[in-house]
């Protein structure tokens, strides 16, 4: 007998196939409403959570030392210095010679700039555009534009703290490391008579910072910041903050390792501008 019933669908059935069909477009309506969502609210979430840039600090500071090594294997174990004659002894001040000596052992300008604080970059790169130098496509534009707008009255200024010693005058060099306040791992520092690391065959080439994050408390940094050892008045130009609070600071050591201090291991390590510049790591 044949089975009239075979092919057949009853229109409960129909009703049936149809109603997942459109449940079929309806998740995926679904699925474009959340990726719309999604893509709205992300750019919100990833700024509202912790910063990325210091990881690509760390490896800056790797780049200066893996430079300083190649630049020491040249000279004698001599870490670059190139003294900013008549410098106030700040740390972020290089002598002009320091970029033009150092690009054939790796200077580049991204390495001249905190990744944290790239809006440094960013000001400084469309200063240079707006005034016809043009963009940091080249290191000779990069030069012109230090000793137009980055002058100090000694050479011109980095975007970090540098701490091999250097000269600043036929007699004296910058910085010097004082009893007061060079810490060295929560203590005072072993190379009081000796300063910071000036050759990578130094003991404490290990322990003392040859390069740290420009970070600091005083009118030098900022004309709102206050001049203080403590910090909570770190300049909020320097260093790394997080939701408008300091929050760490790299260190770059001449054996090629960084260390990262958060805001609870950060201390004042330094003191320029007779008391109105304090420099910290």
């Amino acid at each position: 007998m044949r089975n009239h019933f075979i092919g057949f669908k009853s229109r409960g059935a129909r009703r049936l196939s149809a109603r997942r069909a459109f449940t079929l477009v309806e998740l995926f309506l679904v699925i474009t409403i959340l990726a719309i969502v999604a893509a709205l609210l992300l750019p919100a979430l990833v700024k509202d959570g912790p910063p990325r840039g210091p990881a690509r600090c760390v490896g800056n500071f790797k780049q200066w030392s893996t430079m300083a090594n190649v630049y020491a294997s040249d000279n004698n174990d001599w870490l670059p210095a190139f003294g900013a004659i008549g410098s106030d002894g700040n740390p972020w001040d290089i002598s002009t010679n320091f970029i033009p000596a150092m690009i054939p052992f790796g200077l580049t300008v991204p390495m001249f700039y905190c990744p944290v604080r790239h809006k440094e970059f960013e000001a400084d790169e469309k200063k240079s555009i707006e005034s016809k130098l043009g963009p940091f496509t080249s290191m000779d534009v990069f030069q012109q534009f230090l000793l137009r707008y980055r002058r100090t009255s000694g050479g011109v200024a980095l975007a970090h703290a540098y701490w091999v010693p250097r000269q600043s005058s036929a007699t004296s060099y910058y910085p010097v490391a004082d009893t007061n306040h060079c810490t060295w791992q929560g203590s005072v520092s072993p190379a009081i008579n000796v300063g910071w690391p000036r050759k990578t065959s130094d003991a404490i080439i290990t322990k003392q910072p040859f390069i740290t994050d420009k970070c600091g408390a005083g009118p030098l940094f900022s004309a709102k910041s206050v001049a203080s050892t403590n910090v909570n008045n770190i300049s909020r130009n320097t260093g790394h903050f997080f939701r408008s609070t300091f929050s760490s600071c790299n260190l770059g050591f001449g054996d090629g390792h960084v260390d990262t201090h958060p805001r609870a291991d950060t201390q004042w390590q330094y003191v320029t501008g007779g008391g109105q510049a304090f420099w910290f790591y």
